[in-house]
C-alpha cells in the first residue's frame, strides 16, 4: 500500500490503519491456536484458511483508511480472487508445516505463506481504480508515508525479535527438559549415581574404545555392602537411605574424570 502512488495528495486514517495491524496480529494468533487445539484431520484447513482470511481483512481494512481526493472503485472479481489466493496459500503453508514429508517441508510452508501474502496484496491492489473527484476534499496527512513506513518497520522488527526470542527460549527449555529426562532415566533418584542403564551404556562405549585402542586398559571394581539388609530391618529404610547417600557422596568425591561410578540398590 505504501508503494502505491495515485499521483494525488493522500494520507492514512489512523484508526483504520491501526485496526488493520491488530487484525493481522489477532488473526495470526487465532490461526495458530486453531492449528494447535482443533483435533481434526483437516485442522490445517481451519488454521491456514483463518490465516489467509485475516490477511485479506487486514489489507482491505487498511485500504478503507486510504484517504485520496476521489473514490476507489472496487472490482469484486479481483477482491474475491485476492481473498481466495490468501486462503489457498495459507492452507498449503499450514499443511506443509503440520504434515511434513521431509525435514525441509517447513521451507515450503514458509514459501507458501510468503506467496499467500504477496499474491493477495498484489491482487488486492489491482482490484480498484482511482477516480479523482472535486467533491472529495484533499486529505490532510493524518499519517505521512515516511512515518507509516517507520511504524511498519518498527512493528515488523519487534515481531521478529519476539519470535526469535521465543524460539530460543523454547529451544532452551526443550534442551533442559531432555537433559532432565536423561538424568532421571540414567541415574538413581536417591543417590544420584548412574544406574544399570547408564552402566550398560558406559560398558558399551568402553568396549568400543578398547577395540579401537589395544593399549587402552579398563578395570572394574565391584563393592558390596555386607549386612545392609540388617540395617534396614533394625533401623528402618530411612537409615539405610542415609547410609547409601553417604557412600555415594564418598564415591563421587574419590572418582575423577577417568573413573565412572554406578550404584544399584537392593
Amino acid at each position: 500500500m505504501l508503494a502505491y502512488d495515485p499521483g494525488y495528495p493522500h494520507a492514512y486514517d489512523a484508526v483504520l490503519t491501526s485496526l488493520s495491524l491488530f487484525i493481522a496480529m489477532g488473526g495470526c494468533v487465532a490461526a495458530v491456536l486453531l492449528l494447535a487445539y482443533v483435533r481434526a484431520p483437516f485442522n490445517y484447513l481451519a488454521g491456514g484458511g483463518s490465516f489467509g482470511l485475516c490477511i485479506s481483512i487486514m489489507h482491505f481494512t487498511g485500504m478503507a483508511g486510504y484517504r485520496v481526493p476521489g473514490f476507489l472503485i472496487w472490482d469484486p472479481v479481483f477482491v474475491a480472487a485476492g481473498t481466495m489466493l490468501g486462503l489457498v496459500f495459507g492452507a498449503i503453508a499450514f499443511h506443509r508445516i503440520v504434515r511434513p514429508l521431509t525435514r525441509f517441508c517447513w521451507l515450503g510452508g514458509a514459501a507458501a505463506m510468503v506467496m499467500g501474502i504477496a499474491t493477495m496484496h498484489f491482487t488486492g491492489m489491482a482490484a480498484f481504480v482511482f477516480e479523482a473527484s472535486p467533491l472529495v476534499p484533499v486529505p490532510q496527512e493524518v499519517i505521512p508515508d515516511n512515518a507509516l513506513a517507520l511504524i511498519v518497520f518498527g512493528v515488523t522488527a519487534t515481531l521478529f525479535l519476539i519470535g526469535f526470542t521465543g524460539l530460543n527460549i523454547e529451544r532452551g527449555l526443550r534442551t533442559d527438559s531432555l537433559h532432565q529426562i536423561e538424568q532421571t532415566a540414567r541415574h538413581d533418584p536417591l543417590t544420584g549415581l548412574p544406574n544399570r542403564l547408564k552402566l550398560a551404556t558406559v560398558v558399551e562405549e568402553e568396549t568400543q574404545r578398547l577395540q579401537e585402542d589395544r593399549l587402552r586398559r579398563l578395570a572394574v571394581l565391584s563393592i558390596d555392602l555386607n549386612l545392609f539388609k540388617e540395617v534396614n530391618d533394625l533401623h528402618g529404610h530411612a537409615a539405610g537411605d542415609v547410609i547409601l547417600c553417604q557412600i555415594a557422596n564418598r564415591l563421587m568425591v574419590v572418582c575423577d574424570d577417568n573413573t565412572r561410578s554406578a550404584g544399584r540398590r537392593r
